[in-house]
This record gives structure tokens, sequence and C-alpha cells, in this order.
């Protein structure tokens, strides 16, 4: 899942976009529209500005 920081309270905050490391690096420069459940707002974001975090797999 994609994750971003919230620019208002810089609280992590992840979203409902799945993706990969590759395609999120080809999007680097698009703009993406998210919707922060911490400060209740949307927030425009590019995404170089996101992140994945690794996957954990289970024992």
């Amino acid at each position: 899942m994609l994750k971003y920081k919230c620019p208002r309270s810089g609280l992590v905050v992840t979203t409902s976009i799945e993706t990969d490391t590759a395609t999120l690096r080809d999007m680097k420069n698009m703009k993406l529209s998210v919707w922060c459940p911490n400060c209740w707002k949307s927030h425009q974001i590019r995404a170089s500005e996101a992140f994945l975090e690794p996957m954990v797999k289970a024992a």
C-alpha cells in the first residue's frame, strides 16, 4: 500500500492505492489527490513524496 506523510500533521497515512516500487518510480512526477483521515483534508502530493513499506513475509 502507498503511504505518504500528511503535510499538515506530519503523520504517516496509508492509502488504499496498491502499487510496486517500479511503478511508483515511473510515476514520480505525477500528482496524486489523496484524502487524509488525520486532518480531514484532501492533499495533492507528488508520487515522489509517497513511499511503500517493505513487505514482511509470514514465518
